[in-house]
């Protein structure tokens, strides 16, 4: 026998992953009993064990402990205890283990713990495995491949996508904000290219005008008491939601995704979900956000195929067997290895400009290191908007801008990024452009050498366009640059300059400079 104590006011998602446990364990014949908190007996979401599940009210750790201990007496072969709760800790964990039983902890949080086994599927790079180090613990299952998810979620053939919409906040939520959202798109005067599905989950508030938009448009479906939402996340065309446990279940799908995290727990470093292969995360959503995040789903849906791409170079698989791999390692049984995809993507070109220096064009997965660096507090000051950007402006940009960005970088990583575009103003052409440090160690032979190559590039690609810059007038840096490479001051009275001011509207005579540099005299 196993014992599950659940602390489910914490979220349906840890009563599912408890449950997906469970039935693993019932695989190899070890039934399980499930203790919840009161007020959430009444959730119908743990057949086959909904005949042996106990409830207890909330209490102090000590006296939720001795209610457990003595169930275990009144139970009798109690063989091991999970407990997955964020309000019961070391003294609770203390107290049962002096049963004599194996204790199993499910975590993210990283607390210290006294079980003999933590479980946390959380991905943190190189620092996941170091977790936990305060506990005295030595059986720790970390990392993604330790996720448990229901058996449905294991790897199967590629279903066909819906034209789909999902949006759904887990088990709970508040819908108030995310309602608006759905609101505006169907609200369009135009054929929606797309169907919307919304999963409530048992403990979600303010679904009221979702159930009345519900009653007026064709499109919108509303699903409810899911005993499973893996068909939906498998099938569906984009996921909009909180991060929570989708976060594995996205990866295991392979699904394009927008999420945004409404808890603690949700919170997670940009790049660590990358090397789950998701790059679209905001993290966190309100009414401010509700127009720009309405153009970003629209955005994303008709590019979705550029982040399913991104799912296919996925650093960290996610393949469905967490529970299996948890389960045998508990019973000392020989578990499966995870087995990552190699990727199927196609190795981008590179231009070798020195021995040890590279550069290359941006593509997708540059997405959200690009916004980091832009908005370095030695970058912002150079440029015409000093305002950091927000990710969700930045994603918006990102999938419509019209610049041909590239990366330079050596051995230790990326140097800077460098962008150039066209622009036709009373049919003559023009070339904007500039570039901003990734890191501390670019120097001024990086940006000369990056200048020198774009120069050549535009020069051969854009052979009558004009350069147009404005540049900080304390950036003594990259004046002398431009200045080397040709650019000149622009007069208030030239054409250029009216034309200059028109394409960066946010720089003004007193701190910018305004320069061009005219295309060669043999190429008019």
């Amino acid at each position: 026998m196993i014992l599950f104590r659940v602390d489910t006011s914490c979220g349906i998602g840890h009563l599912m992953r408890c449950k997906s446990l469970a039935l693993a364990f019932l695989e190899q014949g070890i039934n399980s009993t499930f203790v919840i908190d009161s007020g959430f007996e009444k959730l119908d979401l743990l057949s086959p064990f909904d005949k042996s599940v106990y409830t207890v009210s909330k209490r102090c750790e000590l006296e939720d402990a001795n209610f457990l201990v003595s169930l275990i007496d009144d139970i009798g072969v109690v063989r091991y205890c999970v407990v997955d709760s964020y309000r019961l800790g070391m003294e609770w964990e203390s107290e049962v283990k002096k049963t004599g039983i194996e204790l199993i902890a499910l975590d993210d949080l990283e607390r210290v713990h006294v079980a003999d086994f933590i479980v946390d599927a959380k991905w943190q790079g190189l620092q996941t495995f170091g977790r936990y180090k305060n506990s005295t613990t030595r059986n720790k299952l970390l990392g993604p491949s330790f996720a448990l998810l229901q058996q449905e979620y294991q790897q199967r053939a590629v279903l066909p996508r819906n034209n789909s919409i999902l949006f759904s906040l887990g088990g709970g939520g508040d819908w108030d904000s995310l309602t608006d959202v759905i609101e505006a798109l169907v609200a369009s005067s135009e054929p929606l290219p797309f169907s919307i599905d919304v999963i409530i989950g048992p403990k979600a508030i303010n679904t009221e005008r979702l159930n009345k938009l519900n009653e007026r448009h064709n499109l919108l479906s509303l699903h409810e008491g899911l005993q499973s939402v893996q068909p939906f996340f498998a099938q569906c065309g984009l996921f909009v939601g909180a991060l929570g446990t989708s976060l594995y279940e996205l990866a295991a799908c392979n699904t394009p995704a927008i999420t945004f995290s409404i808890a603690p727990n949700q919170q997670n470093d940009i790049f660590d979900l990358e090397a789950l292969g998701h790059y679209c995360h905001l993290d966190s959503i309100d009414k401010s956000d509700v127009q720009k995040l309405v153009a970003l789903i629209e955005t994303v849906y008709l590019k979705r195929e550029r982040l399913a791409q991104l799912r296919k170079q996925a650093l960290v698989p996610v393949d469905g067997l967490g529970v299996y791999r948890v389960r045998d390692s508990i019973l000392g049984l020989e578990h499966i290895e995870p087995n990552p995809t190699p990727s199927s993507l196609t190795a981008p070109q590179v231009l070798q400009l020195t021995e040890h220096i590279s550069l290359r064009a941006v593509n997708d997965g540059d997405i959200n290191h690009y916004l980091w660096a832009r908005n370095r507090q030695d970058n912002l000051w150079r440029m015409t908007i000093t305002d950091k950007i927000e990710r969700i402006e930045h994603y918006n940009w990102w999938f419509n801008n019209r610049r041909e960005s590239y990366v330079m970088y050596d051995e230790h990583g990326v140097l800077l990024y460098v962008w150039h575009q066209k622009v036709v103003d009373a049919e003559q052409e023009f070339l904007i452009g500039g570039w901003f440090a990734a890191c501390d160690r670019v120097n001024f032979t990086h940006a000369q050498l990056v200048l020198e190559w774009q120069l050549t590039e535009c020069e051969r690609s854009y052979p009558k366009a004009t350069w147009l810059a404005v540049i900080n007038k304390d950036n003594r840096f990259v004046n002398l640059l431009n200045q080397r490479a040709g650019f000149v001051s622009l007069h208030p009275t030239m054409k250029e300059f009216s034309v200059t001011q028109r394409l960066f509207p946010n720089a003004n005579v007193q701190e910018f400079n305004f320069v061009m540099k005219s295309p060669k005299a043999d190429q008019l």
